[in-house]
């Protein structure tokens, strides 16, 4: 139903709106006589009633308003001579819900037209509301349930007129009873809480936090467990609350995301603080000004899914939300409320100390029995899951109601068996321990069932949908083509299947279903960018109408179209949204960030479609800049064109040094050395001899060096260093250095080092000091260099000394002096000056084996680690086991090692499980080597576990127990904190191909492959494509690599291309070959191109194609002037022609 027009207030208004208008509509459902027909939204009378319903006594006609502003005389009195206008014979009424003038106080009826007047009182509706659904569900003999309940189930009704589409047409009373009855029988499964815990913490909730709690609260549960739907309870019972905000899964920056989010929910209530510390661009303190509106206002806001701004390896979100939430929570008498919703456990430091935290757990297994029987019944699938088993199962999937609720849609088509065969791991006889993450994937393995049955236009309406990253409305999808179908009957069917969710704040897709079908839709590049867009036109329409004011307001909007433009390569159409809204993104930009570019692409294609868009009278320098640096990193077409147009326009007498850096890259790139030069000497006219004008020369050298124009560079060098004042001689004096030892200028390199040793007051020196001992010692000046070392360490002020400490103790060991190097290396344990001392223990233990004292390098070793003076004794320790290891004594190493795994600060370092197991295994001690890794992979807090996990698989198929050891390498898989997951992919499909089974390897790496968020896809792509050919597969091999050179954010591309023309080759495909790498070198630029030129003239050569192949080198060689391999095969390649 339409709730926005005339209702002022936002939100709250709408809901008051909504809850009134349910309160009727329950009303008339119990009229005395009885409604004949009613009508929702009716077409007719101007569209200005919102129902229209008749019985015995006449025709009645209403029209509901809210607002949570102050209704006045004027404005009433004028919508009531609109009704007037517009009735027929029937008769009307005006509902006002909200305050209202005092001239309004005695006003009843305005013509014709009643007045009925209600308090915005959301509580007190939804009590009404709740009392009214009691006396209806008494007379359809329905459960009846608790009055917490029926409030819920209230809520559940709002929601649903909230996104009912009506037809207009009259619905009979028989009809409309339907309809209502069927909301109330389905409302307890979206809405009521079940389990003891949900209920008492529901209550500590409302009756403890929101009225005495501390501001912040903390909400946290494994996913599934039904902690939004918490959320929302709880917010049900606080007069103002904004819907849920969440993070999208693949934000650019998750912060600014919900920030984002907020002042658009926060301005469409009146609460503008946000939105004015966004148009203050980077200046503006977004934290700061919703601090100011959480102690000010008495408002609950809910962030949905905060872990996501939880860095990988703990719990802690960015600064600014913990310097928030410390704030808050030390606040004077605050009187908003912040809910933090998380699926990962949040540790109690600093910055929650004060939250209240709560963990939502699985319901018990008799609460779950009961919920699983409930949802079965709904579904009329009691037969399908044997009463005793109920129990069983719950436990096993440790009491998820969202996957119980899942295991019933696919009860729909499958038997309880087939389904539970999905995860042996959870279903095989015998005790199982709940694990989430299991349970997760057996749900997942659920959904791509039902969606591997969903064809046509009901799977292409799904996954068009399901690009969507927040909750959207109807008119989503009211532009869906759908050919057999309409739009709002899949909707349904999705709903139904509970694929689809329908929630205060629109449709949203269930989050499993969601990342899978957008991972197949990523696979079919047209109609990934047909569904963006179509949600890029959903999101137009604010912007497209003929008033656009407020257009602040429209900012979450605007967001989401930035995101869908992207990526249905739209992106230059931002400015025709609002060019307020693309000055805002633009002001967002910190100054300080000009000379990044963005890491994210659609950040970068973002920017640079922003900036190239604003007229050059609007460009400031900064920004010319910022986008000729985005066109570099780009790299794409005439990007390198581009950049070197913007940045001369950046450069003049105020100019970041950092500006003529890129100018003097860009020209030498494309004009050569004279271009660079005159760009270095416009430069440092105006940069003067400060540090800035350091990083010129240093640039220009290195250039030149790289073009091996080394007296030219030194040239340049000796220049700079002779400047009076020049700051930072020290990279300026080893570059130099560098370039005259490399032409053979031996004394004049440490001259140069010698002279910036001895200028006083010089950065960095311990780098000078080393580079030229080391010089001394090649040119076999030992004594030299040695005394150099020595008085380095005397120098006052000298950085990084253990580096001079670990060369002289070198030297000292070159000239045989064992026993002075091992005395000054403890002397430089004892130094109080030196920071870093693991190296020098390391090498002092070292030298004493060498020297047959091998008990003394292991107690210095014992001492160094029981110092605490070390940041990073771990190879201290690894040091300890080798040495023990050498000397014979492998059992003490091993010992050592273990008691490490025990020292909490030493547990979670995968190295000392890896070291201790190669240690065992070297003495064929393999079952222990094993139970250590495995000791090692159950450490929760333990990252980039993947390495114990290869380990452990390979140790056990050198057993030849390749079944056992796969399965290893799966549960590694699972397990969500190891990090290279490609790696153990990889390995996985390795053994299977070696156990024989080629076709379950392949499988292995088409999962990988599809797996959401994985690094480094490009080796599984390969090695798919591999196996493909081996099982005479070739084709699909060819397809599988072409379709990931089309992926976006794929990485690799010349080896991609490298591989799939090997695959065309080897089936006699050369023609196709070379046209794909045509397309390759005269498309987007990518990484190590210039092989790929190499690749193609050598197929056309192959050919016959010679004339071809030398103009294909020509162009490369004009494009990598410098690129040596590609001169000299151009230069073979010509040889025959000369």
């Amino acid at each position: 139903m339409s709730a926005t027009q005339d209702n002022a207030g936002g939100p709250t208004a709408i809901r008051g709106y909504l809850v009134q208008t349910l309160v009727a509509l329950l009303k008339i459902a119990q009229a005395d006589p009885p409604f004949t027909v009613i009508t929702l939204e009716p077409a007719h009378a101007d569209e200005q009633f919102d129902f229209v319903w008749s019985n015995a006594q006449g025709t009645f006609a209403v029209q509901v308003k809210s607002t949570i502003n102050e209704f006045q005389k004027s404005a009433v009195e004028g919508w009531a001579k609109k009704l007037e206008a517009a009735r027929k014979s029937e008769t009307c009424s005006l509902m006002l819900v909200g305050n209202y003038h005092t001239s309004l106080a005695q006003v009843n009826k305005v013509g014709a037209v009643g007045i009925e007047k209600k308090n915005l009182d959301l509580p007190g509706l939804i009590g009404e509301a709740a009392h009214l659904i009691a006396k209806f569900i008494e007379t359809q003999n329905l459960n009846a349930g608790k009055a917490d309940e029926r409030e819920m189930i209230a809520h559940s009704l709002i929601s649903r007129l909230l996104h009912y589409s009506t037809t207009r047409e009259p619905l009979t009373r028989d009809e409309f009873i339907k309809l209502m009855t069927g909301w109330i029988k389905e409302a307890p499964f979206e809405s009521k809480l079940h389990g003891k815990q949900r209920s008492d913490l529901l209550n500590s909730f409302t009756t403890d936090w929101l009225l005495n709690g501390p501001p912040v609260a903390i909400l946290q549960g494994f996913p599934g467990c039904g902690k939004t739907q918490l959320a929302s309870a709880i917010a049900a019972n606080v007069p103002l609350s904004l819907d849920p905000i969440e993070p999208s899964p693949d934000a650019q920056d998750s912060s600014v995301d919900i920030l984002v989010g907020l002042a658009g929910a926060l301005a469409s209530e009146g609460i503008t603080d946000l939105m004015d510390e966004f148009e203050k661009g980077a200046d503006g303190d977004l934290f700061s000004a919703l601090l100011k509106v959480l102690r000010r206002e008495r408002i609950l806001i809910v962030v949905d899914e905060f872990q996501r701004l939880f860095s990988n390896r703990d719990t802690l979100p960015p600064v600014g939300w913990q310097d928030l939430i410390e704030k808050l929570n030390n606040s004077s008498r605050p009187v908003g409320r912040l809910l933090l919703i998380s699926n990962r456990a949040v540790k109690k430091v600093r910055w929650c100390e004060k939250c209240r935290i709560q963990e939502l757990k699985g319901l018990s297994d008799t609460e779950a029995a009961a919920f699983l029987t409930e949802q079965l019944q709904s579904k009329d699938l009691t037969s399908k899951v044997p009463a005793d088993r109920l129990e069983e199962i719950c436990h096993r999937l440790g009491g998820n109601p969202r996957a119980l609720a899942t295991l019933v849609e696919c009860l729909v088509c499958d038997s309880l068996e087939d389904l539970l065969s999905l995860a042996p791991d959870l279903f095989n006889t015998g005790d199982v321990e709940i694990n989430h993450d299991l349970v997760e994937d057996f749900e997942r393995g659920l959904i791509e069932r039902t969606l591997s049955r969903m064809e046509g236009d009901l799977l292409k309406f799904m996954r068009w949908m399901a690009v969507h990253r927040r909750a959207f409305r109807k008119e989503a999808f009211s532009e869906f083509p759908s050919t057999d179908v309409s739009a709002e009957v899949m909707r349904k069917q999705l709903i139904y299947r509970f694929l689809l969710i329908d929630t205060p704040s629109g449709n949203t897709m269930h989050p499993l279903a969601r990342e899978i079908s957008v991972t197949r839709l990523r696979d079919e590049e047209a109609e990934w960018k047909r569904a963006h867009n179509l949600a890029a036109d959903y999101h137009f329409r604010h912007f497209k109408a003929v008033q656009v004011k407020d257009a602040e307001r429209c900012i979450t909007s605007y967001a989401e179209l930035r995101h869908h433009l992207f990526e249905a390569g739209r992106i230059s159409e931002l400015y025709l949204a609002s060019d307020r809204l693309a000055q805002l993104a633009l002001s967002q930009i910190p100054k300080t960030t000009y000379s990044q570019a963005p890491t994210n692409n659609e950040t970068l294609e973002e920017r640079i479609a922003l900036i190239s868009a604003l007229p050059e009278d609007r460009r400031p320098k900064g920004l010319e800049y910022h986008l000729a640096l985005c066109l570099k990193h780009r790299n794409t077409g005439d990007d390198y064109q581009r950049a070197l147009f913007h940045v001369r326009r950046a450069v003049g007498p105020h100019a970041y040094y950092a500006v003529w850096l890129l100018l003097i890259e860009l020209e030498y790139f494309f004009n050569g050395v004279d271009a660079m030069l005159k760009a270095q000497d416009k430069a440092l006219k105006y940069l003067g001899t400060g540090s800035n004008a350091f990083a010129v020369y240093h640039l220009c050298a290195n250039l030149l060096g790289k073009d091996n124009k080394l007296d030219a560079a030194i040239s340049v060098l000796e220049k700079g260093i002779s400047k009076p004042g020049a700051k930072c001689l020290a990279p300026l004096a080893s570059l130099c250095s560098s370039f005259m030892e490399q032409t053979g200028r031996y004394d004049d390199a440490i001259r140069v080092l010698g002279e910036c040793i001895h200028t006083p007051n010089t950065p960095e020196l311990w780098k000078v000091y080393v580079q030229c001992a080391k010089l001394m010692a090649k040119m076999n000046r030992h004594d030299e260099a040695v005394a150099l070392l020595k008085n380095g360490l005397a120098v006052s002020g000298m950085t990084s000394l253990h580096r001079l400490y670990l060369l002289l103790a070198e030297l000292m060991v070159l000239d045989k002096k064992y026993e002075d190097a091992i005395c000054l290396l403890n002397d430089g344990i004892s130094d109080a000056r030196v920071i870093e001392k693991k190296d020098i223990y390391c090498l002092c233990a070292e030298l004493l084996v060498k020297d047959n004292r091998a008990e003394e390098a292991t107690v210095l070793l014992e001492n160094g680690i029981a110092s605490k003076s070390i940041r990073d004794p771990v190879p201290l320790y690894h040091k300890f086991a080798t040495i023990m290891e050498e000397s014979g004594n492998t059992n003490g190493g091993v010992e050592f090692l273990k008691s490490a795994m025990s020292h909490p600060a030493m547990s979670a370092e995968p190295s000392i499980y890896l070291v201790c197991a190669k240690q065992l295994f070297h003495t064929r001690n393999i079952d222990d080597a094993i139970g250590v890794l495995k000791r090692g992979v159950t450490v929760s807090n333990m990252a980039d576990k993947d390495q114990l996990y290869q380990m452990c698989a390979d140790l056990t198929a050198r057993q030849g127990r390749l079944d056992v050891a796969i399965g290893i390498l799966e549960s590694g898989i699972a397990d969500k904190s190891a990090r290279n997951h490609a790696y153990l992919y990889q390995t996985c499909a390795e053994l299977l191909e070696k156990a024989g089974r080629l076709d379950d390897a392949i499988e292995m790496l088409k999962k990988g492959i599809s797996a959401p968020a994985l690094a480094n896809k490009v080796v599984l792509f390969q090695a798919c494509a591999k196996l493909m050919k081996k099982a005479d597969r070739t084709s699909e091999g060819i397809e599988l690599i072409e379709k990931a050179i089309h992926m976006p954010g794929m990485t690799g591309h010349a080896n991609l291309y490298q591989t799939c023309v090997k695959l065309m080759v080897s089936v006699g495909r050369h023609q196709d070959a070379i046209n794909l790498l045509y397309k390759a070198i005269n498309g987007p630029r990518i990484g190590n191109l210039v092989s790929l030129y190499q690749l193609c003239a050598d197929l056309m050569m192959s050919k016959g194609q010679h004339s071809q192949a030398i103009s294909l080198l020509k162009k490369g060689v004009a494009l990598f002037p410098k690129d040596r391999n590609l001169n000299s095969f151009y230069e073979k390649a010509t040889e025959p022609c000369r």
